[in-house]
């Protein structure tokens, strides 16, 4: 009971305490919300000002001599900036933002107007007087205003044009454009064909009202389909059993027989080796007196072979492009032994045409990451990305930032072993491909080694010296000798011990070029114009937000190549 009782007292003191504590409460809310009403009054006297300054002074000024160069809506954007809307000016063009609102002299659209660095200098013509000027600064200073609410823009497209910009739409099914054909007009022509294929040649020939030509005979079929394959015209003798094979199958057959030779990788897979730019070595040497460098690409013939090998074991196309952008990240065998297939398909991110010999080597890096963004882009995707490494891009919907978004996962990749002395050969990295354990067994040999060659001339250099002593009596010639002979002994047996140089590859690594700007796995800013010595605002590391979808997440795995592999063989 006394406990009852207690608990009672504590909970009415309690009670009564938060009474108190509410009407106090309550009496301070109604000072706060007396304050805040009166807040919200100059709050909205301000917008209206502002709105008002903009409307009579600003409007007009950015219309009359802005606008006909820096104008999203008329489609004219120099630079890249358009002034037409709040977020022409924040998003900026190749400079960066135009307006940094509070701060005028971080604004280039003021240091514009007013030359203040005297560099950049708009409008072109007759510069604006002193008072519009004056009123370009005021407006920023006060937070620059701005209720115009432009289209949503993807680089050069409106949002609208960009879904439905040809070049990315999605590929009709083959069943829908076969149910196309069977309904139209010459549908009994097309049903008599053999081929799907043939539905699109009968179709094609028929809006241009052109007839087409009959059937090949079978030797001009074993040509065609020999020099498609392989490249190389059939023999006599295939020909000759070819006509003889009157089985409803012979040309399936054939055509089973060339894709099974090892010639179809080679006359196809260099295709893609081309799109690849595939070369054993690099010409760097120009001029009469062929100054310059030729780089040898030691490895490169391996990616060569591993093209071919995937073409002749026809390779699902996904794989193919999976391997190549990522095959370094692919787990090891059980004994350690790292993926081979995956490290040498990703060779070709150190095939491109950059001078290694360059001196400035920070400018050596970041062509190496436009090399491999427009190989990648071309290739695999059919764009240009290379194109907005200083702009957006002139009529695909890809921006500065996309291009960025990509550049950072090239940068926090690597194919150089480190950056290089000012104006020497940069090494690019060659990976062995052996288990850790072999690796390190073969390092301590080489130790092992180097340590007993070294003792051997130091005995080689006493022994040298005391040659010139006349006689010696306490015999450390004939000592020196012995020692060098049980050395040589020694090294005899290591040399023949010594395991073999692991096969080599030029494979890429997580992580970025040591030494460089941007080393390590990381974002990278903005590149104004493309160079690393202006740099702008950092963009995270994704994929290009309008093909691959807004709401990303930022890469998980290393540097994102993985996220960017998966992205470029999904099917949507």
């Amino acid at each position: 009971m006394y406990r009852f009782l207690q608990t009672t007292r504590q909970r009415i003191h309690q009670t009564a305490t938060r009474i108190l504590v509410v009407q106090a409460f309550c009496m301070a809310l109604g000072v706060t919300q007396s304050s805040c009403h009166g807040q919200q009054a100059a709050n909205e006297q301000k917008t209206q000002d502002d709105a008002n300054f903009f409307e009579t002074r600003v409007r007009p000024l950015l219309h009359e001599h802005c606008l006909d160069c820096h104008s999203a809506e008329q489609n004219s954007t120099e630079g890249g900036l358009s002034l037409d809307s709040a977020q022409g000016w924040q998003r900026g063009g190749a400079r960066g933002p135009a307006v940094v609102p509070h701060d005028p002299s971080s604004s280039l659209l003021w240091k514009a107007v007013s030359n203040a660095d005297g560099q950049l200098q708009m409008p072109p013509g007759e510069p604006l007087s002193e008072t519009q000027i004056q009123d370009i600064e005021r407006w920023i200073t006060a937070g620059a205003y701005d209720p115009r609410k432009g289209q949503v823009r993807i680089a050069a497209l409106t949002k609208e044009e960009a879904q439905k910009w040809w070049a990315i739409q999605p590929i009709a099914s083959m069943s829908q454009l076969l149910d196309e054909l069977k309904n139209a007009q010459h549908s009994q022509d097309v049903a008599n064909e053999n081929s799907w294929v043939d539905h699109f040649v009968i179709s094609a020939c028929k809006k241009v009202a052109v007839q087409p030509l009959g059937r090949a005979d079978r030797r001009t079929l074993i040509r065609r389909a020999t020099y498609d394959l392989t490249g190389l015209p059939p023999t006599a003798n295939e020909v000759a059993q070819f006509l003889a094979n009157d089985a409803p199958d012979a040309f399936e057959r054939l055509i089973d027989r060339l894709l099974a030779s090892p010639r179809y990788g080679q006359r196809w897979g260099r295709h893609w080796l081309d799109l690849m730019r595939y070369a054993d070595y690099l010409n760097l040497q120009v001029g009469d007196n062929r100054q310059g460098s030729v780089v040898e690409y030691y490895e490169a013939w391996k990616y060569r072979d591993w093209i071919v090998d995937a073409f002749n074991a026809d390779m699902p196309f996904d794989q193919f492009l999976h391997y190549q952008i990522a095959g370094d990240t692919y787990s090891a065998s059980p004994d350690g032994t790292p993926n081979h297939d995956g490290l040498v398909a990703t060779t070709w991110y150190a095939l491109g045409p950059w001078d290694n010999g360059d001196a400035d080597k920070h400018k050596i890096v970041s062509d190496i990451v436009d090399d491999q963004i427009n190989v990648l882009g071309q290739s695999m995707l059919g764009i240009t990305l290379a194109c907005a490494r200083c702009h957006d891009h002139k009529f695909d919907p890809v921006t500065i930032e996309d291009y960025y978004a990509l550049a950072g996962i090239f940068y926090s990749s690597r194919i150089l072993h480190s950056l290089g002395a000012k104006g020497a050969h940069t090494e690019v990295l060659r990976t062995p491909v052996a288990t850790p354990e072999f690796l390190a067994r073969r390092s301590e040999q080489l130790n092992q080694i180097s340590e007993l060659e070294k003792r051997v001339k130091s005995l080689d250099s006493a022994a040298s010296s005391t040659s010139q002593i006349a006689n010696d009596p306490s015999g450390s010639r004939e000592t020196s000798s012995s020692q060098k002979s049980q050395l040589e002994a020694q090294l005899s047996v290591l040399r023949s011990e010594l395991l073999p140089e692991p096969p080599m590859t030029m494979a890429i690594q997580e992580g970025g070029t040591p030494g460089s700007l941007f080393a390590g796995i990381q974002d990278v800013p903005i590149h104004r114009r493309g160079k690393y010595t202006e740099l702008g605002p950092i963009v995270p590391r994704g994929l290009p937000e309008f093909l691959a979808g807004e709401g990303q997440r930022e890469p998980v795995t290393g540097s994102g190549r993985v996220e960017l592999a998966n992205w470029v063989v999904s099917a949507t």
